[in-house]
């Protein structure tokens, strides 16, 4: 099978994040920093909610993450 590499499409459907703050402030049903008193505890819960509900890509640079 083979497929076609769409760079438009990719654009189009992805978006980059620097932050785990800077995803979760554009997802209003994200996990936010503000409810929870540990910063890590935080962090694995919104890695977990994005990893269960989206495609997120996890890099030494921050996050792809797939828009619906």
């Amino acid at each position: 099978m083979n497929i076609e590499y769409d760079p438009i499409a990719f654009c189009c459907e992805y978006s980059e994040y620097k932050s785990m703050t800077e995803l979760c402030d554009d997802y209003n049903n994200a996990p936010q920093a503000d409810d929870f008193d540990c910063p890590d505890e935080w962090e694995e819960e919104a890695i977990s909610f994005f990893n269960d509900n989206y495609t997120l890509i996890e890099f030494e640079g921050g996050y792809i993450i797939q828009s619906f």
